[in-house]
């Protein structure tokens, strides 16, 4: 085992950091914080940075362990472990691969520092996961972090491992921290949920300790000094959408002809805290932030069977506050036999202190209207269709889509698959399966705001109908 002490000979070059990682490790160091995102355009020396900042912390507290994670093993290897890893080595450390106890392993994939640190790469597919479940760290790193396969559920399988406890050199006690880095993709990805929004990716709830979690942004215009004098040039040939991700590092709407985008639910949000469970909690909730609910429905887009495969019966939950605005409270939506969909509405109905059942008179509405008037007679009901009139399932929901854009709908906490469905019609992918959470909220809303102008006008009131041809 090595000594307590950093080894001689060792220099850490930090003149050739960047401004913004100038700024950044001055965040980075802070004990304010425990977890990190440093996200922008390409080219930004992200990478560079985290791997130097990692080489730091392992050399200032012996026998310490850090963790580099990026989805595959086989993508951690190539880009972080044959080439970051040397280029930061070389650049930021000269002199320590020449230290006794200094080693890397190419077949392990780990790096022995001359302090008896040690640094570990690898993949997060599910195999490798199982492994890290029975090691611990001090710092944990995750290269590309908004990768397609890599969710918030393999972030806090990580999180648990976050456990380590060594010293410093000084003899404190190393703070141990969580690293990630990404070129912004979607409003939809858990980094984003959790580093911006502060909301829990997985549930939707307010995070926990969200003052401990801090993003930054490094671009390549700070970085320009380490790149090719063409680079930033040669990304302004992208597209609209890869300029916005790779040069000017911002997220954006995962799909640009959805009626309903991430911006909306985020901008009108209403926090509900994680203790904010049950209907009587959450009304409690709204109340002391002054919003004050008058009427409230539950509205049901009836899946047509009740097969395994078939679509889910949509059933959400929406009120009419006395600002006239609509809070949108719950989404109950399942797959489930007539008898079951029924239950669960009525307990709805009489959990939210509901006026009345909005339903959807489709082929699956017939079946759910007996059942409900068999077992649940006293339940008011109003039945809706889908007519020329009302439209198809788009011109439906473009006038609730315009309700959203003016900020009068509101999403309680976070309705992770509604909000999801919602941004996602439209899409390609979407017309392969039935909008069913959508289509519920849609007519509640369309309920509670009088979208299809039910109500009869005052007298001396008349409306001006646009000729057929138009």
């Amino acid at each position: 085992m090595q000594g307590n002490t950093k080894p001689q000979g060792i220099r850490h070059d930090i003149t050739k950091r960047n401004p913004d990682q100038v700024a950044a490790h001055k965040i980075v160091t802070s004990p304010q914080f425990k977890f990190f995102l440093g996200y922008g355009g390409s080219g930004g020396g992200k990478s560079f940075f985290w791997m130097d900042v990692i080489v730091e912390r392992a050399m200032i507290a012996p026998n310490s362990r850090h963790a580099i994670f990026r989805l595959t093993r086989n993508s951690c290897e190539k880009t972080l472990f044959d080439k970051t890893l040397h280029e930061v080595l070389d650049k930021a450390w000269p002199g320590i691969k020449d230290q006794p106890g200094f080693n890397i392993s190419q077949s392990t994939m780990t790096v022995d520092l001359p302090n008896g640190s040690k640094l570990f790469f690898d993949g997060l597919d599910e195999n490798r996961m199982t492994k890290v479940l029975g090691d611990e760290f001090n710092t944990i790193w995750i290269n590309e972090c908004n990768e397609d396969g890599l969710s918030y559920q393999q972030v806090s399988t990580l999180l648990s491992r976050l456990r380590a406890k060594n010293e410093t050199v000084t003899g404190r006690v190393l703070k141990n921290k969580m690293f990630f880095d990404c070129n912004p993709r979607f409003y939809s990805d858990w980094e984003y949920k959790a580093f911006i929004q502060k909301v829990n990716p997985e549930d939707g709830d307010a995070l926990h300790n969200s003052d401990q979690w801090v993003a930054f942004k490094m671009n390549a215009e700070a970085n320009q000094a380490n790149l090719h004098d063409d680079y930033i040039e040669s990304l302004m040939a992208g597209s609209a959408a890869s300029r916005r991700r790779y040069v000017t590092g911002e997220w954006t709407d995962e799909n640009n002809n959805a009626l309903f985008n991430e911006g909306m639910f985020r901008d009108a949000r209403i926090p509900k805290p994680r203790e904010v469970q049950t209907p009587k909690q959450t009304r409690a909730h709204l109340d002391e932030q002054g919003i004050l609910l008058n009427r409230a429905t539950v509205s049901v887009d009836p899946a047509v069977t009740a097969d395994p495969k078939s679509d889910l019966s949509g059933i959400t939950v929406q009120a009419l506050g006395e600002d006239g605005h609509v809070y949108v409270l719950a989404d109950y939506s399942l797959r489930g036999t007539p008898d079951q969909v029924c239950a669960v509405v009525t307990e709805a109905y009489k959990a939210w202190g509901a006026s009345r059942v909005i339903m959807e008179k489709n082929q699956g509405g017939l079946w759910l209207e007996s059942t409900m008037r068999s077992h649940f007679p006293h339940v008011p009901l109003k039945f809706v269709s889908a007519t020329a009139t009302t439209g198809g399932k788009a011109s439906r929901a473009e006038p609730v889509s315009a309700a959203y854009e003016r900020g009068v709908v509101h999403h309680v906490g976070t309705l992770k698959e509604l909000e999801a469905q919602m941004c996602d019609f439209g899409s390609p992918a979407s017309r392969r399966k039935s909008p069913d959470r959508m289509d519920a909220l849609v007519w509640g809303v369309t309920e509670l705001l009088d979208l299809g102008h039910e109500k009869k006008m005052p007298a001396g009131m008349w409306t001006v109908r646009a000729p057929s041809l138009w």
